[in-house]
């Protein structure tokens, strides 16, 4: 499970809209939405793109993407 809070900070203080980056990973907006949400899950591809898109630290990947809980 991801997250959701802290990516969409992320996302938020990059200002990279939900559009942009399920352009920039490849995926629709609804597919983005709902990993991001933690319907589906991420890839680790993906998980990798958005980490590099964001300019995310090893620890933040961790604390984004590898969560026991939800938000």
């Amino acid at each position: 499970m991801i997250s959701t809070k802290r990516l969409q900070g992320k996302m938020k203080e990059m200002g990279i809209t939900l559009d942009a980056l399920s352009k920039q990973i490849g995926l629709s907006r609804t597919g983005l939405f709902n990993k991001i949400h933690n319907k589906v899950e991420f890839t680790a591809t993906e998980i990798e793109e958005v980490g590099r898109i964001l300019k995310l630290s090893a620890s933040e990947v961790f604390a984004i993407f590898f969560v026991n809980y939800v938000d």
